[in-house]
């Protein structure tokens, strides 16, 4: 994959929302709502670094690795930290301050 940052990454996932990329894969995976968050949505991000959150809900354990194989493909980056939000308390899911909707977007 090509290395590049993870704010570019983000762009790529932004740019696979508005024209339907993203939208597909998550109709394809089963997922509801998808939501980037942390340090590449927050404003400038830090020096160093390295990976894009990404939340996901809606998908089995089976089709959560899917849905992460399917944003490296799609962003053309790997370093993508993927929770599951269906796993996860619910306290965690209300503290996500990211952008994002239902079935896809950011």
């Amino acid at each position: 994959m090509t290395v590049m940052p993870p704010a570019d990454a983000l762009l790529a996932l932004r740019a696979a929302a508005a024209d339907g990329a993203l939208g597909d894969l998550c109709r394809r995976c089963g997922t509801s709502l998808l939501v980037a968050f942390g340090s590449a949505v927050s404003g400038p991000v830090p020096a160093g670094a390295r990976d894009l959150d990404v939340a996901v809900l809606g998908t089995d354990g089976s089709s959560t690795l899917a849905v992460l194989t399917e944003l490296s493909d799609l962003t053309r980056f790997d370093a993508i930290d993927l929770l599951d939000l269906g796993t996860q308390r619910r306290e965690v899911r209300g503290r996500l301050g990211g952008v994002g909707h239902g079935g896809a977007g950011l």
